[in-house]
This record gives C-alpha cells, structure tokens and sequence, in this order.
C-alpha cells in the first residue's frame, strides 16, 4: 500500500512539473481508454438526466398557497431600477464565472483535460444545485416578498366581498382567487422565492470558479501560498455574497430565501470540483483526477 502511495506521489509531482505554469501534458491513452470513455458518457448521461429533472420540476404547476393580503412578508413594493435586473443576474451567476475561468485557461494552460474537467466541474456543481433548489420549489413554492404588487395585483373587489370566517376577521386567499394576474402571465421560468435559485447558481459557479482559479496560483499549496493569492478566491465569494444581497435589496427575496439558496450552492460547488480535481485544497488541487484514474488503473 505504501508503495502504491508513493508511486501516486511521485506520479501527480511529475504531472505538475510538466504543465504549471507553462502548458499540461497531452493525454497518453492507456489500456483502459474504452473504459473511462465509458465513465465520461455515463457521466453527461447522468447530467443530462438531472438536468431535464429541472426542467420538469420548473414546468410543474405552483402548489395552491393560501396567504393574507395584510401578510408583510408578501408586502414590500417591486423595484422597479432593480441593481441588478432579472434578465442579467443569471449572466452574472453562470456565465461570468465561466468565461473568466475559459479566457485564464486559454491564457496560461491550454489542456484539453484540464479544459474537459473544469467545464465538467461547472455542469455538475450547477445540476447538482438546480435539483433540490427546483424539488423545493415545487414542495414549499413560498411567493416572493413582492408578491401582491409584483405578482399578484389583488382584485379587491373580491376582497371586499370575501367571507370572514365566525371565529375572527382574518381572510385567507389563494392567487386563483384574489389575484389578477395570471400564472401564465409570470412567464414559463417565473419561479416561486423559496428557495432562492439566483443565489443557489451563483454559489454554484462562483464557488467553482474560486476553487478553480485559486488551486492554479497555488493560494492552497503549503510550499507556495501567499495572502495575496487568495484574494482570488475570497473574491469569487464575496461576488456570490453580493449577488445574493442584490436579490434581497431588489425584493426579489428574503434573507432566509437567499440563505437556503446558499446552503444548497455552496456545498454543491464543493462537490462537484471534488469530482473533478484530485483534491478541494493543498498541493494537488489544480491537478485533474483524469491522471489519478492512469495511476491507479
């Protein structure tokens, strides 16, 4: 076992002289290359898979909530100048972390593996994070903090003629009963506030990107981390902290919304870069598991 070990050291040590931070060693096929071409497509099976469980979990209809027109968590009034608008925040969750993470790559490795895994560690952190951010839209589908103004539009002709229960003055409706705007006219991909998806993706992606860029500086190598490399990473996080306080400034969610959402996206960034890299910290961070399945195979 212990020789195992060694010979794994000295194996992912050489990969690492090899391509940090000049270029990566181009791929050398082994006896196994139909077996882990196999691993790779049952992997995008897998994703492909998640990701139209999201889909259909978006497309399910909204559980039938009963709320109070006096509720103040339901009560706040929609923005209009929004700080950041609804058609750009999920470019600045995704695809910005995405693109800084390509144009680095291009920049300073240029490998087709590590390219192929870093791509991978996005889809999975994301899919990963859009399931159960989805299944709890489905099962909880909580509104947003605008609500009736943004949303609903109460109809207060039926409000005025609602049946107060006998025992207090307190009338519970549902948005097919009171509201004049439609489900259909929220849009398809209008979605319930509980749990907080903008946040969920940022963490998924920021998070990844952070991990990503902060293993190639080195900020996690005993033997070369320095304070100033880590403000790459500590900077991802704090993108992710302000995407998610922009969605409670714009009233598109609550504290504890944009809190969830990033208890689902953190943990899934996480995940999913573990999947794809030898390590989430220390020296063999920046090396991709592609080498550690040679190695061991």
């Amino acid at each position: 076992m212990s020789e195992t070990n060694t010979l794994l050291d000295t194996t992912l040590r050489d990969e690492k002289r090899k391509y940090w931070p000049l270029t990566m060693p181009k791929p050398l096929w082994s006896r196994t290359r139909r077996e882990m071409i196999l691993q790779y497509l049952l992997e995008y099976i897998a994703l492909g898979v998640g990701a139209l469980i999201d889909f259909v979990n978006i497309r399910i209809p909204w559980n039938i909530f009963y709320f109070r027109l006096d509720d103040p968590d339901f009560n706040l009034p929609a923005v209009p100048d929004q700080v950041v608008p609804n058609e750009t925040v999920s470019v600045a969750c995704i695809v910005i972390p995405m693109v800084i993470c390509i144009v680095f790559h291009l920049l300073l490795i240029r490998s087709k593996v590590d390219f192929h895994h870093m791509v991978l560690a996005f889809l999975v952190s994301n899919i990963i994070s859009a399931i159960p951010t989805s299944l709890l839209w489905w099962m909880v589908g909580w509104p947003r903090p605008d609500f009736l103004e943004g949303d609903c539009i109460p109809n207060m002709n039926v409000v005025s003629q609602s049946r107060r229960n006998p025992y207090n003055d307190i009338v519970y409706f549902t948005y097919k009963d009171v509201c004049l705007k439609t489900v259909s006219a929220w849009g398809m991909f209008h979605t319930p506030g509980f749990p907080s998806g903008h946040t969920s993706m940022a963490f998924a992606s920021w998070a990844v990107a952070g991990l990503y860029l902060g293993s190639k500086v080195g900020a996690w190598n005993l033997s070369s981390g320095h304070v100033y490399k880590m403000t790459i990473p500590l900077a991802a996080l704090c993108t992710c902290i302000c995407i998610g306080w922009t969605r409670i400034l714009d009233h598109q969610h609550s504290f504890m919304q944009v809190t969830v959402g990033t208890l689902i996206g953190f943990p899934s960034a996480l995940l999913g870069y573990a999947l794809k890299y030898c390590s989430l910290f220390g020296e063999y961070s920046d090396v991709p598991n592609y080498y550690l399945w040679k190695t061991i195979k």
